[in-house]
């Protein structure tokens, strides 16, 4: 939701949290952004196990469409900080 100041915020179920090196990552706010994508219908982030960062946010996808990988890339690197991309499609 977001406040009359205009701060988002961002509530999802604790034991979904994604620790990525010592960061917390809320997949819905990931979600949400991919969701925006052009022809993604549906996404769901989740945490997948890592050896350096402890956990990684992973994602999954629907579209009626091929996707671009690189132009998702791109598109979430502008609207979420660099520890937030999905490392995994």
């Amino acid at each position: 939701s977001v406040d009359m100041d205009g701060f988002v915020m961002v509530y999802d179920r604790r034991k979904d949290l994604i620790i990525s090196g010592g960061e917390n990552i809320y997949p819905y706010e990931i979600e949400t952004v991919v969701k925006r994508f052009d022809d993604i219908t549906d996404a769901m982030c989740y945490a997948k196990d890592d050896n350096t960062w402890g956990q990684v946010p992973a994602l999954y996808y629907t579209s009626e469409k091929d996707i671009n990988h690189d132009a998702l890339d791109t598109f979430l690197k502008e609207k979420l900080a660099k520890y937030k991309v999905p490392k995994y499609y």
